[in-house]
């Protein structure tokens, strides 16, 4: 009987079940990275965008906003006005982009059901999330200070420097 106590406290566990769990965890490990840098990358690029949008436009009027500036405008008031259009054309750019991704992604996830055949109630796109509302906060505000720095770089300037391209 003591050889049968000793036996029963012994676990066998597969080797290859042990091995396609670290598997799996290292692919949804490596998965996890890559969403990760292509979200990173994907802030970047649309501040960007909307960077040079931006840096382009106000070389465009920067006579004219001199020559508002040489008639009583202010710094303050010229960096308010374009920053508050910044914000409305960002807001506005999310507000549809998050129609046409809530659009789409009921779309595909019921393409998904009837495709796969899951009886589980299995999400495949979840656009109301936690993780969603701090990734948009994030491109708001890396948006609104990358244009708050151009803003501030080409408003700066005197009405004269503004006129004549100095």
């Amino acid at each position: 009987t003591g050889e049968e106590g000793q036996s029963s406290n012994i676990i066998e566990v597969d080797a290859g079940t042990v091995k396609e769990k670290k598997n799996f965890d290292y692919i949804s490990k490596m998965t996890r990275l890559i969403s990760t840098l292509l979200i990173i990358f994907s802030i970047l690029a649309i501040s960007l965008f909307i960077s040079n949008l931006l840096k382009t436009h106000l070389n465009k009027v920067k006579m004219n906003i001199g020559t508002y500036k040489a008639f009583g405008l202010s710094d303050k008031e010229s960096k308010s006005i374009y920053l508050e259009i910044m914000l409305r054309f960002i807001i506005i750019g999310l507000f549809i982009s998050f129609i046409i991704a809530y659009i789409l992604g009921f779309i595909i996830g019921k393409w998904f059901e009837s495709k796969l055949r899951i009886e589980d109630q299995a999400e495949y796109f979840r656009l109301f999330d936690t993780q969603t509302y701090i990734l948009l906060a994030i491109i708001i505000c890396v948006t609104v200070v990358v244009s708050y720095i151009n803003i501030n770089r080409i408003l700066s300037k005197t009405p004269g420097d503004l006129i004549y391209n100095r």
